[in-house]
């Protein structure tokens, strides 16, 4: 059982590395995920997996979308007849478009464009403690650990697929200000048919105001985060722009040398 344990760890973390390198930049800094569409973010190269804090807040300022749970407001949802308070709370996922700011700029704080009209933000009034949940997974062009096909180890669930469950209060960011700007700016430019939604359907910027994350990126359980930490994060390796590219490149080689040498770790074991 302990080598059989050991072979499919073994295989995960292989898969990981070997995709890592064929997936990393070589001759340029960044990953195109967007085709260079405009308005659109390439992707910075994935931290290292030992880096928690910094791999949850490049998941946040990378990802399109997440799925964002509320408790339900719906009556008879499990079609019973117990419409009263004492009915068991249930949960409601909704999936959500998002950003933490510009593409040059990571806040860490996960922006939505909600309507009024939607189940989920009616959830919000009674409730707004919510949990919003990422997967590298929903990349275009994500690691082959997140991705099925035949005859590989790649699916959504592998552990090496980071995920991270968000858990905070939904919050309306108050109009005409200056974060209320720069989020509705993100929001459009990253997301650009949202130019286009109907004005009469009360939509407003909202965030997720963290209180706890849940990491899983690697075999061998999952992680609660440091949200003081993960705030702190510098997610494009701080200074200015001079010497940005080789910090990049600098972050990459360090990454594939520390996946490298987990593989080592665990074929000893």
């Amino acid at each position: 059982m302990k080598s059989f344990l050991a072979t499919a760890l073994l295989s995960f973390v292989v898969f990981d590395c070997v995709d890592s390198a064929l997936s990393s930049p070589s001759d340029s800094t960044t990953l195109d995920r967007n085709l260079g569409e405009e308005g659109l973010c390439d992707t910075l190269p994935k931290p290292s997996w030992k880096d928690k804090e910094k791999t949850a807040r490049w998941m946040v300022h990378t990802l399109n979308w997440g799925v964002l749970s509320t408790i339900s407001t719906r009556n008879n949802i499990l079609h019973n007849d117990d419409s009263s308070s004492s009915a068991p709370p249930v949960p409601f996922g909704n999936v959500y478009s998002f950003v933490d700011g510009p593409c040059d700029k990571s806040t860490g704080i996960p922006y939505i464009y909600g309507s009024g009209m939607d189940q989920s933000m009616k959830d919000v009034t009674s409730n707004n403690v919510v949990s919003f949940t990422l997967t590298e997974a929903s990349l275009t062009n994500g690691l082959g650990s997140c991705i099925v096909q035949s005859g590989g180890y790649g699916d959504p669930e592998m552990p090496t697929c980071a995920r991270v469950a968000i858990t905070g209060r939904l919050e309306v960011v108050e109009e005409e200000t200056e974060e209320e700007e720069m989020a509705r700016n993100a929001l459009f430019a990253r997301h650009p048919s949202m130019g286009y939604w109907p004005d009469d359907h009360e939509f407003f910027v909202g965030k997720v105001v963290i209180t706890d994350m849940w990491l899983l990126d690697e075999v061998g359980g999952a992680s609660i985060l440091d949200v003081e930490k993960y705030y702190d994060i510098d997610l494009f390796g701080g200074g200015d722009d001079e010497g940005k590219e080789d910090r990049i490149k600098e972050s990459v080689r360090r990454g594939l040398a520390e996946q490298e040498k987990m593989t080592l770790n665990v074929r000893a074991w």
